[in-house]
Formats: C-alpha cells, sequence, structure tokens
C-alpha cells in the first residue's frame, strides 16, 4: 500500500484533477441552468475525477519504455511498482466507469448513463492508441487533438443526464471546444524542454520552435472562439494574452520553458471555469 501512495503522491496530482473535474462539470451544469451541490453534480465531479486518475494511470503504464530512458527516476523505471500491478489497477478502475455509467442511468437517464459510458469507450481507445499509435506517435499534434476530443463527449455526459437538447445544442459544442483549446495549449507548453531526450519526440523537437509557437495560438485562437460564442471572453483574454506573450521565452530565454507551463496550468483552470461566471 505505501509504494501505491508513494505512487500517487509523484504521479496523480489528485487535487488539480478535483479542480479540472469541478470545473469542467460546474461550467456543464451552468450551461443547463441546474442547481450546484445536487446528486448529479457531485456523481458527475467523481466520475470525472475517476476518469483523470484512470487516464494517468494509463498514460504511466504506456510511457514505461520511454521513462526508462528520458526518466529513469519515476516511479515504474525506478520499479516502484511493477507493470502488471499498474495493469490491474488500470483493468479495475476501467470497470469501475462502467459500473459508473450503469448508476448514472439508473440515478439520471439512459442518455446521461451512454455519455459516461462514451468517455469510458474513448477512454479505452486512446489507451489502445486507437489501434494506429506508431503512425500518430510520429504526428504529436494529431496525437494531442485525438486525445482532446473526449473532451466533447466529458462536456455532454452531465447535461444529457437531465436534457437530452441541451446537451445536444450550440452552447454544448462551444464549452467542449473553449476547453479543448485550453487543454491543447496546455498539452503543448508543459512540453517545451529544450533539453528534452529525443526519445521523447516534443513538439519542439518534431516542429521547430516557431511552429511549436503557432501551433500554441491556433489552440488559444481556437478557445477564444469557444469563449466569444458563449459570452466570457472577457475573462479569459487577460491570461490567453499573458500566454501568448510569454512565448518569447521559447526564442530568447528556452531554460525557463517552466514560467510557460505555469501559466498555461492557470490559463487551463481558468478555462474550465470560466463558464461558471454565468451563474445567476
Amino acid at each position: 500500500m505505501s509504494a501505491w501512495i508513494t505512487f500517487i503522491k509523484e504521479r496523480v496530482p489528485l487535487f488539480i484533477y478535483l479542480l479540472l473535474s469541478a470545473g469542467m462539470v460546474t461550467s456543464s451544469l451552468v450551461l443547463l441552468g441546474e442547481g450546484l451541490w445536487s446528486e448529479l453534480h457531485i456523481i458527475s465531479v467523481i466520475g470525472l475525477l475517476i476518469f483523470f486518475i484512470e487516464l494517468r494511470f494509463m498514460d504511466e503504464f504506456k510511457d514505461v519504455n520511454k521513462d526508462r530512458i528520458a526518466h529513469p527516476d519515476r516511479p515504474l523505471p525506478r520499479g516502484l511498482l511493477t507493470e502488471q500491478q499498474v495493469r490491474k489497477a488500470i483493468n479495475g478502475l476501467y470497470m469501475v466507469m462502467i459500473i459508473w455509467s450503469l448508476l448514472t442511468t439508473s440515478l439520471f437517464s439512459v442518455m446521461g448513463g451512454l455519455g459516461y459510458l462514451t468517455v469510458t469507450i474513448v477512454l479505452g481507445l486512446m489507451y489502445k492508441e486507437f489501434f494506429v499509435g506508431d503512425w500518430l506517435s510520429k504526428r504529436p499534434i494529431l496525437y494531442a487533438l485525438s486525445h482532446q476530443l473526449i473532451i466533447y463527449p466529458i462536456v455532454f455526459f452531465p447535461i444529457a443526464c437531465l436534457d437530452i437538447d441541451a446537451a445536444l445544442s450550440i452552447n454544448t459544442f462551444y464549452l467542449g471546444t473553449m476547453m479543448i483549446g485550453g487543454f491543447l495549449a496546455y498539452e503543448v507548453c508543459r512540453k517545451l524542454d529544450p533539453e528534452a531526450n529525443p526519445v521523447l519526440e516534443t513538439y519542439l523537437s518534431v516542429y521547430g520552435k516557431a511552429n511549436t509557437t503557432r501551433i500554441i495560438l491556433a489552440c488559444l485562437i481556437t478557445a477564444a472562439f469557444g469563449a466569444k460564442a458563449l459570452g466570457v471572453h472577457h475573462i479569459l483574454w487577460p491570461i490567453e494574452i499573458i500566454l501568448a506573450l510569454s512565448l518569447i521565452i521559447v526564442f530568447k530565454k528556452p531554460e525557463k520553458y517552466k514560467i510557460i507551463e505555469a501559466i498555461a496550468g492557470i490559463s487551463l483552470l481558468a478555462h474550465m471555469w470560466a463558464y461558471t461566471s454565468m451563474m445567476g
């Protein structure tokens, strides 16, 4: 048990995952016009928290061979846990997600349960790299995009629990688009280490500084599009501009890349929570 506690402390940021889960669900329910701290709110947040934990376990397992070279101090490469132990945990949590979809169906609606089941199925496909892992690994931005599209069913499922028409509305699409832009920007910004081991095939090593910067700006424009459509752009534009300006570090002080990552992390949380400003 102590090994698992150490693994979670080092590689599973539970508090951050809780903030992300609560932000995404709260924004979805505000879009629906549903009261907060309801049974639906709590069930949905827990469901997303399980999703993020499962995603982290899957990523650790998939990356173990690269980590043995680039990050040998991480729990799996250093032998804190075996690959078999992590695989069993992944399978167990996946079953929990299937059960959670059944619980959602029982408590709320078939469409809500199907929404969470869709999240579960897409996560399983992500785990298998959509069965084209070698092809995707050579195209980092397509890899990232293919994994971020799961946000649409994540936004859909809590809304669908009560109102399928609202879940299928254009505003649900805009909310998902705003969140995808924020997530993609963070995904690229957290991998800007100019000294990263070549085995990691980072955005910088594949696309170069200029194109990587353009990719981040495109992500921010995507997020801004969704935010503008929802009427919350005035909340997000300051952090989006700060993040965009911070990209000069890539060219002037690349060793300070952690600054960009930190700003992108704040931006990510802001995009998850922005629509809650529409409460009341």
